[in-house]
């Protein structure tokens, strides 16, 4: 039945990637494809998602398929909300996966600010499934 609910909640939002990645060290990265200022960084090792002024790095299960959903639109699945936060995408758009695997896919998506909401099945490195929420929040 939460697979019902949760599948219904997607269709009411825009699916601009459904996948799954292949994690290695644990991590998939939402990142601006013009991203000159490195990537985000996990601080201490514990945390389950970290922000950048380009992009979010979310903890997963290591060296396994991570189901990975990138939305726009607001609906809220049902898992656990890890973290809301802002990043800045140039002309390129957006690049989701697994940089160090080559599992990654380009997302298109507009100039400007971009609220990003995460929803994950698991904290910490437990998780196997990553939903990115993306509100464009326009150019200023």
């Amino acid at each position: 039945m939460k697979r019902y609910k949760e599948e219904t909640k997607m269709e009411e939002n825009k699916v601009l990637f459904r996948g799954n990645i292949y994690t290695l060290h644990s991590q998939v990265i939402l990142l601006d494809n013009e991203a000159d200022r490195g990537f985000p960084k996990m601080r201490t090792g514990s945390e389950s998602v970290a922000f950048g002024d380009q992009g979010v790095v979310v903890a997963t299960v290591e060296d396994l398929n991570t189901e990975v959903i990138v939305c726009q639109g607001k609906n809220e699945p049902e898992h656990k909300l890890c973290v809301t936060g802002q990043i800045w995408v140039g002309n390129q758009g957006l690049l989701v996966g697994n940089i160090e695997a080559s599992t990654t896919t380009n997302i298109s998506w507009p100039k400007g600010r971009t609220l990003v909401t995460v929803y994950t099945n698991g904290i910490f490195t437990n998780a196997t499934k990553v939903i990115f929420y993306l509100d464009y929040l326009g150019e200023n």
